[in-house]
């Protein structure tokens, strides 16, 4: 009975150690999140694309009824243009524009392709081959996160990147 008290009473100790903060109160969160480039969850943390030191890829996300790219999808396609420029065995690279579910299929389907279009563009200009890039566009027809919620919303605005060597992972 004394052993189950005390195991119990250090379990409880080491879970509130675990819940405590390294940050002083007052002191500025260091990572302050970026409103138009929101923060998918956790899906695969592993590197699928061998010794790069990049990360795998993530979508490239848009504010509403928007197909302007944000200063960190910038910095994002930069990295990404770095990676699919050493890795010419990498192939085609499709790039997918993608919407959240307002607004008609029409007016979705050719934001989506305004999207896609946008960041072949950028991608063209920081030297990856037109030859090596397509585009398409799905409309709201397929959302990354099921829901109708703002947050759900944001995550669904967004385009994808895929090679067919399968050296880029989206997630």
């Amino acid at each position: 009975m004394t052993y189950h008290t005390l195991s119990t009473g250090c379990l409880c100790a080491l879970l509130a150690l675990g819940c405590t903060s390294t940050s002083q109160p007052g002191e500025p969160d260091p990572s302050p999140a970026v409103a138009s480039e929101p923060s998918p969850p956790a899906a695969n943390s592993s590197n699928d694309i061998g010794e790069s030191s990049l990360e795998p890829l993530e979508p490239i996300y848009f504010d509403t009824d928007r197909a302007l790219l944000s200063e960190t999808a910038q910095a994002k396609l930069k990295r990404y243009a770095e990676f699919i420029l050493e890795h010419e065995d990498a192939g085609m690279v499709r790039i997918g524009g993608h919407c959240d579910e307002r607004g008609s299929e029409e007016y979705n389907l050719a934001l989506g392709e305004r999207r896609a279009t946008v960041v072949a563009k950028y991608l063209k200009n920081l030297g990856v081959p037109a030859s090596r890039l397509q585009t398409y566009t799905r409309g709201e027809m397929q959302p990354a996160y099921p829901g109708h919620s703002e947050s759900v919303w944001r995550l669904n605005r967004r385009a994808e990147i895929v090679d067919e060597g399968n050296y880029l992972a989206l997630r």
